[in-house]
């Protein structure tokens, strides 16, 4: 059986469509596609946690700039640990 370019690209095309399908459909019978939904949820939490963290970096720095200084972190040593420590300094 000899199966020619055109037919394969069909074929293709055909279980491409498939497993699209199947990824677009909801999770459960009567639910309202959960797992699309939860998605932009985890995308808006993301979003919303670097914003914070931005917010909070730059709040830093305005803060050090206040007072003449530079923002600077000191961190443990790798074997030893201990606590992150976040200053200004000279």
């Amino acid at each position: 059986m000899d199966i020619s370019g055109k037919h394969l690209r069909d074929i293709l095309t055909l279980q491409a469509i498939r497993a699209t399908t199947w990824l677009a459909q909801p999770t459960a019978p009567n639910s309202i596609g959960t797992v699309r939904l939860d998605r932009w949820v985890q995308l808006v939490i993301i979003a919303l946690a670097l914003i914070l963290a931005v917010g909070l970096a730059i709040a830093w720095w305005i803060t050090c700039q206040k007072k003449r200084l530079l923002p600077a972190v000191k961190t443990p040593a790798w074997k030893s640990g201990g606590t992150w420590k976040v200053y200004c300094a000279k």
